[in-house]
């Protein structure tokens, strides 16, 4: 019968294991000697009562129960280090702790400025980490060190807090040049046009049905990491980028660019007005960190709200 216990002082070696090409490397990842990992090993190979991983000259074989483990010693690893660093004393003046956001690239130039304005005025020794945007998994474990994710609201919420925070359109900025678009576009018009993207592929599903539908239809002409460097990038070309209008503003005062509503049928009302909030992980809800940052999220969002109706 397998020992009801295993160590905790194994899992970060084991983890170090089943992710390396071999013991040298995963002795130097885990931090120890190859002879104590090589115990480690031996240990977990006992509890298990499997092989867990074959290191041969080709590279690692994972037996299926170690392919099996992969992710689920990763999240008891995170687990377990959010439960050992949990705080729940917080002061935002003298706190030295780094937030950790995720994001898309056209927030990080939208809305970010008004949070950080907010969290720095409010928290002048904090640290602030962005990371790109992608899919949040169903167990929010898998986003380890993450505080909270600034998006638009998804189906599979069900172990995640959202707080909505501002509503935005989607409109289009182009070149001046491009003769081809008046003040204003229809929607079958603007379906036909050809379009640059900083949306990843595997945030398309993320993104509102219409623009799903238009990336279905025809690949983007140009499709690049950064939103910041886009606009510079469709000058001189009849590409259009399609973003929230805040986002296209911010580039307005580039005299060769142009921005351009998008006419729509009110049935497609909710597909061209985004709700953007703050999203963390439930299981986190009674943190004063955590709720601090929903409250300065809350109030960058105001600022957003008012520079954007002026």
């Amino acid at each position: 019968m397998r020992p009801k216990t295993l160590w905790f002082s194994l899992l970060p070696a084991l983890d170090a294991i089943l992710n390396s090409r071999s013991l040298t490397e995963a002795a130097d990842r885990a931090f120890l000697t190859q002879p104590a990992l090589s115990i480690a090993l031996k240990k977990a190979r006992l509890h298990f009562n499997d092989d867990l991983v074959i290191f041969k000259n080709t590279g690692p074989e994972l037996t299926e129960l170690g392919e099996a483990l992969k992710p689920r010693v990763q999240i008891a690893i995170q687990a377990a280090s959010e439960a050992l660093n949990l705080e729940l004393d917080f002061d935002p003046y003298t706190s030295r702790r780094t937030v950790k956001i995720m994001c898309n690239t056209y927030l990080e130039n939208a809305f970010l400025p008004y949070f950080l304005e907010r969290v720095y005025s409010a928290s002048p020794g904090i640290n602030v980490e962005i990371i790109p945007f992608s899919p949040l998994p169903d167990d929010p474990y898998k986003l380890e060190d993450v505080d909270i994710i600034l998006a638009a609201k998804t189906s599979n919420m069900e172990n995640y807090q959202y707080t909505p925070l501002f509503e935005d359109r989607l409109a289009c900025l182009i070149w001046r040049g491009n003769k081809k678009i008046g003040e204003s576009i229809q929607m079958k018009e603007w379906l036909q046009l050809r379009h640059a993207t900083a949306v990843k592929h595997n945030n398309l599903l993320l993104s509102p049905e219409i623009i799903q539908n238009l990336h279905q239809q025809s690949m983007p002409a140009l499709r690049t990491h950064s939103a910041m460097s886009m606009p510079n990038m469709i000058i001189g070309t009849d590409l259009v980028i399609t973003s929230i209008a805040s986002y296209c503003k911010l580039f307005l005062n580039n005299n060769q660019l142009r921005m351009v509503e998008i006419e729509h049928d009110a049935s497609y009302k909710d597909d061209f007005n985004l709700k953007v909030g703050v999203i963390w992980k439930s299981y986190r809800k009674d943190e004063p960190f955590i709720q601090w940052l929903a409250k300065i999220c809350e109030q960058a969002g105001k600022d957003f709200q008012e520079k954007s109706s002026l």
